[in-house]
Formats: structure tokens, sequence, C-alpha cells
């Protein structure tokens, strides 16, 4: 899901959206998951994401980006036969140059009678300072959340402690792992008794 249509030209044959597609549907038919986060897809991708799960499910997400030229939706899938959606709303990250943004989802657990909040996001790749800026404003953002209902935040967080690449002046991924863990957040991998399924 992360690789933006556009540049499927660019990718080999293998990576691109028909092929990964039946991957997707594979894995999405094993999870059974009430709740999919998605980062960078296109409106095509959602349709055809939305295709697959059927009328159990829905999703709430609208593009952002487009001053940069991209329409990149960052969305919430969820089964609606079990969750319903409270609230929604697209957060725009104020740097005062681009369009990312967080996409909140406030529900309603119809099993379990609980309310909980999604957040899906996508932390910029390429620039350090705005993906710090990103990950303090996502932490601001849980912290004026009620702490008493629980928040699940998805995404792609580009925290690559070990990887250098163009423009990253240091390994900051430590760094934005320790902020995204707030007053009201914390990492789910270090606090779970029996480790967690998926990559490190």
């Amino acid at each position: 899901l992360y690789n933006i249509k556009k540049a499927e030209e660019k990718l080999p044959p293998k990576f691109r959206w028909d092929q990964r597609k039946p991957r997707l549907q594979q894995y999405l038919s094993f999870a059974k998951a009430d709740v999919i986060g998605s980062q960078e897809l296109q409106e095509d991708q959602v349709q055809g994401v939305m295709d697959f799960l059927g009328s159990s499910h829905s999703y709430y997400g609208i593009k952002t980006r487009e001053s940069e030229g991209r329409s990149d939706v960052n969305a919430i899938f969820y089964n609606n036969e079990r969750l319903e959606l409270l609230d929604s709303k697209t957060v725009p990250y104020n740097d005062g140059r681009h369009e990312n943004a967080l996409t909140y989802c406030y529900f309603y657990d119809k099993i379990q009678d609980t309310k909980f909040v999604a957040i899906n996001t996508k932390l910029t790749y390429g620039d350090t300072e705005r993906r710090l800026l990103e990950a303090q404003q996502l932490n601001d953002f849980s912290n004026q959340l009620p702490p008493e209902e629980p928040i699940i935040v998805l995404g792609d967080f580009n925290t690559f402690p070990f990887v250098l690449h163009d423009h990253n002046i240091f390994f900051d991924g430590s760094h934005i792992e320790r902020i995204l863990a707030g007053k009201n957040l914390k990492d789910a991998k270090t606090e779970s008794a029996l480790g967690h399924f998926g990559p490190i």
C-alpha cells in the first residue's frame, strides 16, 4: 500500500499495484481485521480495497498533499458490523508548507460496549525536521483525547534507527518513538507481554 500510484511506472512489474493487490487481498482474508490503516492510497486503490472487503466494511479518509502534486488517502477501513463510526476528521500537520495529515476516527465497539480512537498517519520520509514536527503534533493531538479511552495509532512512521538516507542528518527513529510515546500513548511492541506479530 505504500507506493503511490503515480510512481508505478518506475517500479519493477512485480512491485506494481496489480501484482500487490492479490497478496493484500489474501492477507485481508487471513487477518479478518476490524480496523485497517493504509497509507498513500490513490482513489482507485481505495475502491479496490472496498470492492474486496464488501458491504461489511466502510472507510473514512480524504485526499491530502494535493499542493505537493499528490493525492494520497490515509484511509481507515473498519468493520461496520462491529464498529459504529461516531466521529471522524482529517487533521493537517501545521508546518506552513505542506498538507500531510493524520486521520482520526472515533468508534463505538458494539461487541465490547466500549469506545476507542483510531489514528492513522504517514510521517514524512526524507525530511527529519518535518518528521519530528509531525510526530510532536501527533503526540499533542493524542494528549487532548480522554485518557480513559483506548487510542490505537496506525501508520508508517519511517522510524529507521539504522538507515541513512538523503537529508537524514541523524538516525532519528528512536527519538521519534520516544516523542510518540507521550502522556496518552505507549509503544505496544514494548508493552506487550507476549511480543508482537510483524516486523521490527
